[in-house]
């Protein structure tokens, strides 16, 4: 496919074509040879390099070798065929006329491990012609012409090993054919399918692109396109995670395994149903099949061999992931669960140690087996839950419920279901085991947890919960049903009765692991509203050790994250709320629908609140993509606020007024406790805005909404916001609510009304200081904005100028930051633009050449404007410069 944007192979052009614009008597190696596998490229760079000689006005030759060619002498160069009987002289004769000496000639030879032998002649003799190169391309693992072979290790040409992408530049490729963003996580999903084939990504992201041609570009943007002036294609793209093969590429990889014969292909099509296969249980399930045979599918690029830790069991994988694809989508359904008997037969009898997921399916779609083992598959079910496959997951369940397995069984197929958002499919499922006379916990548990999250209904959830607990007699039933009502109260903002009873749930003798999680859920919760963040980190570290273990580890891990955020967000603990993100989400990173739309919000979140805004907008964007429009959990509406947080403080008012529009359309009921955040969010909408009195009022009134939640922190924290956006006369209650309270924030706020009030300029210097030592970016950039207004207003234009200056050094972490204290206190005509940016980095300790080489310039021109710089402030050189930004 030669039409698709050639990116990550800047290396291999750059090697190659040097030789090929300059004289090839320079030097003696006269161009390259290009190896590598079927589709990773060769070809493409090689017409690159064509096209680049020609641009160049130098000869160029192209000649193809194939199959159908190699048993005609000289088939690749049939258009230069002449008759002779002298063959020396006529491959003379011929390599005159391709390059005849005058001028610089690249020839370009594609496949030449089909070239027939005379071919190979004339190309070697090409290669001793003088002003002539060579560029070849050739698949491995095929054998070439020992004539080629000389060339190579005659150092005539150079052999280059064209390899896969990378991650990057997959997403990058992806990216270019799609006329859009690929969404991170997919890019990283794609590299993992193509193993950075290009040929692979191209067709997978052209059947994307023709999808989205034919409509769906406002649901693949996770419903964000919704404004004319806006296309979909400035938003990520999320294509479905269970999109199947493209039927075009199926071909093209059913065409490398011609030549397979019957046996082969049955090894690779057992292979591909049981990914990896045991070495030893092969031979069972593939009777034709030996060792040596395996040898060869291995030789072949078919198949590999890989020694699985722990057990040293060696197992056998297809060579390219979407070998498996095409083979199980061209396999019939009768081939597939003959060989799935055979493979399940052989797995026995060798007894070798299969993964328990991987049984029970074999065992629900063998042939010869009723697929009875309700154990078995509930036991499956619950290992692909910890692996965070939903679906499958529900799919195993409920066929052991089906095959006479316990409640338990419905009870996880049901939570499954509801975490997918099939909130009515859950309820329908638990609706028998709730009618019983003493209902299981863990299905009062799930239905409390589904009405509450999915079907919207925290009061009737609350309320069945709290009979349910009245009606239990057993111990550890009545300290997770507890727990579940703590988790519940705290979200609906009721913190002291949360608190309360996840003590109750703790003191109850028995309690489980997952009574732990939610108690301290419901208790980090509390804290953090109720602004003591101090407390936290020893009250979540139970929270985290338990949801280490058991099925649904995950689901709670990343709440109790959410929680333990907020309590460090409010407190003003911003860069370590970064830091406790990146490693609890460490082990995640790979995580399916929908929990990868889960981590990267709390990822994208923590980055907002930390100052990184670009980094943080990618991932809330890409967190929406892969939303979707059909979550029913809470999440979208969470995401949608921190997106428009993000968007209004990087300064794109119109997405950032939309996606609150959607958040505010969203709103599950289930948030009661997170209102105060979604009017803060308006209220900064507002000031991005420049509305200075509408933003005051509206983060006053923030607060009043979370006093009246009885939640301090949240109030505290809007409070601090109309400071911000220069509200005056709000000390004594900033003071008031931070009394009590823990944290930078109740330090820190009061200092800073107290000073906004008086106009201390030099107290705001000192206090961006500290915000930015607490990892607070935002408020120690408006701090010190703030603090150039009271010194210009003072008249001391060269205070005001070192303010200035520290709000350009800390957006050269943050970008540019659009609240009304940075347009307050905009440089006007003291320094342009561009002596802004290069006085922030000198004041930074950059030298010229370094800033010269961060912003594209010459060191001369950053010289030039130093010494404006210099005069424009009074100071006398980079000393002085750096003491002035210091404040001195």
């Amino acid at each position: 496919m030669d039409g698709w944007p050639i990116v990550g192979r800047d290396h291999e052009l750059s090697r190659v074509a040097r030789r090929l614009v300059e004289s090839p008597a320079s030097e003696r190696r006269r161009g390259a040879l290009l190896v590598g596998a079927p589709g990773i490229g060769k070809t493409r760079i090689a017409r690159e390099l064509y096209r680049l000689v020609r641009r160049h006005r130098l000869g160029a030759v192209w000649a193809t070798a194939s199959r159908t060619a190699q048993h005609q002498p000289l088939g690749a160069f049939a258009a230069y065929t002449r008759e002779g009987d002298d063959t020396l002289a006529l491959l003379a004769q011929l390599a005159a006329e391709i390059s005849p000496g005058d001028r610089p000639t690249a020839v370009f030879v594609d496949d030449v491990h089909a070239l027939d032998p005379m071919s190979a002649l004339l190309v070697q003799t090409l290669a001793r012609r003088p002003q002539t190169s060579l560029v070849l391309t050739a698949r491995t693992p095929a054998p070439l012409p020992d004539v080629i072979v000389d060339l190579w290790k005659d150092d005539l040409v150079e052999r280059i090993e064209v390899h896969p992408l990378d991650e990057a530049a997959t997403g990058r490729l992806a990216s270019a054919i799609l006329e859009r963003p690929l969404e991170a996580v997919a890019a990283h999903r794609l590299w993992e399918r193509s193993q950075g084939n290009p040929l692979y990504i191209t067709h997978i992201t052209q059947d994307w692109r023709d999808a989205l041609a034919a409509g769906g570009d406002d649901e693949a943007a996770g419903g964000l396109a919704d404004d004319a002036d806006e296309p979909a294609t400035s938003l990520p793209f999320v294509p479905d995670p269970a999109s199947p093969l493209p039927a075009e590429l199926g071909a093209l990889i059913e065409q490398t395994l011609i030549g397979l014969d019957d046996t082969r292909l049955e090894v690779l099509d057992a292979v591909s149903l049981l990914e990896p296969f045991p070495l030893a249980a092969i031979i069972e399930a593939v009777p034709s099949a030996d060792v040596r045979l395996l040898d060869e599918l291995e030789a072949r690029g078919v198949i590999v061999a890989a020694i699985d830790d722990p057990g040293h069991l060696i197992t056998l994988r297809a060579a390219h992931p979407l070998f498996a694809e095409a083979r199980r989508a061209a396999m019939g359904p009768l081939r597939a669960r003959r060989l799935r008997g055979r493979i399940l037969d052989a797995v026995e009898h060798t007894g070798v140690d299969l993964d328990i997921v991987s049984r029970s399916l074999l065992s629900l779609q063998a042939d010869g087996s009723n697929g009875g083992d309700a154990a078995l598959h509930l036991e499956a079910a619950a290992t692909a839950f910890a692996r965070l496959d939903l679906d499958l997951t529900a799919r195993l369940a409920t066929a052991s419920a089906e095959h006479g397995g316990p409640p338990a069984a419905t009870t996880l197929a049901a939570y499954a279901l509801s975490l997918r958002s099939h909130g009515e499919a859950a309820a329908a499922m638990l609706a028998p085991l709730l009618d019983a006379e003493r209902p299981p916990v863990d299905a009062l548990i799930v239905d409390s947890g589904n009405r509450f999250f999915v079907l919207g209904d925290p009061e009737g959830a609350i309320a069945r919960t709290e009979a349910a607990r009245a009606a239990a007699t057993d111990d550890g039933d009545r300290a997770e049903l507890a727990a579940m009502l703590a988790w519940e109260h705290a979200f609906q903002a009721h913190p002291a009765l949360a608190l309360d009873l996840a003590d109750a749930a703790l003191a109850h003798p028995g309690h489980s692991g997952r009574a732990i999680a939610f108690a301290t859920i419901a208790r980090v919760t509390a804290l953090a509203c109720a602004g003591r963040s101090d407390e936290v980190a020893a009250v979540a570290e139970p929270g985290y050790a338990a949801a280490r273990g058991g099925y649904d580890a995950a689901v709670l891990r990343t709440v109790l994250l959410d929680a333990h955020l907020l309590a460090l967000h409010l407190a003003g603990r911003m860069g370590e709320a970064a830091d406790l993100a990146e490693r609890v989400l460490a082990d995640d990173h790979e995580a399916p629908p929908p929990f990868d739309s889960r981590l990267l919000n709390l990822t994208g979140r923590a980055l907002v609140r930390s100052g990184r805004i670009a980094e943080g907008l990618v991932a809330l964007t890409s967190a929406q993509a892969a939303i979707g429009g059909h979550d029913h959990t809470g999440w979208s509406p969470l995401n949608l606020v921190d997106l428009a947080e993000g968007e209004a403080l990087g300064g794109d008012l119109r997405r950032a007024r939309r996606a609150l529009e959607r958040a505010r359309a969203e709103w599950s009921p289930a948030f009661r406790y997170r209102l105060p955040q979604l009017e803060r969010v308006a209220a900064l909408i507002d000031a991005a805005a420049g509305r200075a009195a509408e933003a005051a009022a509206g983060a006053v009134a923030a607060a009043d909404l979370a006093i009246e939640q009885d939640a301090p922190a949240l109030a505290l924290r809007a409070l601090h916001d109309a400071v911000r956006y220069g509200a005056r006369g709000l000390r004594d209650r900033v003071s008031d609510l931070a009394d009590g309270l823990d944290g930078p924030r109740a330090r820190l706020a009061p200092r800073h009304a107290d000073a906004w009030d008086r106009g201390d300029a030099a107290e705001l210097d000192e206090l961006s200081r500290a915000f930015e030592a607490d990892g607070d970016l935002i408020t120690a950039t408006d701090a010190a904005a703030q603090a150039a207004v009271h010194w210009a207003a003072a008249g001391r234009g060269g205070r005001a100028a070192a303010s200035r200056l520290r709000v350009r050094g800390i957006e050269s972490t943050t970008g540019r930051l659009h609240t009304i204290a940075v347009a307050r206190a905009s440089l006007g005509p003291d320094l342009s633009e561009r002596e802004g940016e290069i006085a922030a980095l000198i004041a930074g300790g950059h030298s010229d050449r370094e800033i010269a080489v961060r912003l594209g310039l010459s060191t001369r021109t950053v010289e030039a404007h130093a010494h404006r710089i210099y005069a424009k402030l009074g100071v006398e050189g980079r000393a002085q410069l750096r003491d002035l930004a210091d404040g001195g």
